[in-house]
Formats: C-alpha cells, structure tokens, sequence
C-alpha cells in the first residue's frame, strides 16, 4: 500500500472512495474529495476534484476490507454491549 498523497482529477461526478475498476492491477482509495476551481495559464478556471489518495493491489484492498469488516463488527458488539449494560440496570439486574 502506497502513502497517501494529494491528486486532483477531472471527473464530471464526484470520485468513489474506493476505485477499483479503472486498473486490472492497482484498486485506488480516495479521502477529503472536495471541488476546487484552479487556474490556468491563460487566465480561465477549471473546476476540478481535489483529494487524498493512495494506491494499493486487490490483495491489500481484500484485506483492508476485511480489517474494515472486524472493527465494523467490534464497535457493533460494543453497542450491544452497552445497550444490555443499560436494560439490565433498568431491570436492577
């Protein structure tokens, strides 16, 4: 997985947060998307999409899925956690 590093892009819509179809190699994360209006050369402005983004292969992209997939679930476990904590306080349990 490569370091992030700041891109822009001239999408007509705004860029997915993951890309994983514009390469048969290299799946492409993007965070902050945000539109920005540039300057050119001979004095027109261009509006553009202006982004963190990192590469990475659809090995590391599977795994990212699937560290994504734990700590989704922890924090689900974690809630119902605390909800039941709650009922059975309110229960005098």
């Amino acid at each position: 997985m490569k370091d992030w590093k700041k891109v822009q892009g001239s999408q007509e819509t705004k860029p997915a947060e993951f890309d994983t179809t514009s390469s048969p190699t290299t799946v492409y994360q993007r965070r902050n998307v945000q539109r920005v209006t540039v300057s050119n050369g001979d004095g027109t402005t261009s509006e553009l999409w202006e982004y963190a983004e990192r590469t990475m292969t659809h090995e590391e992209f599977a795994a990212l899925l699937a560290q994504m997939d734990a700590e989704r679930l922890e924090n689900e476990l974690t809630d119902v956690q605390m909800a039941l904590t709650e009922l059975y306080e309110m229960m005098g349990v």
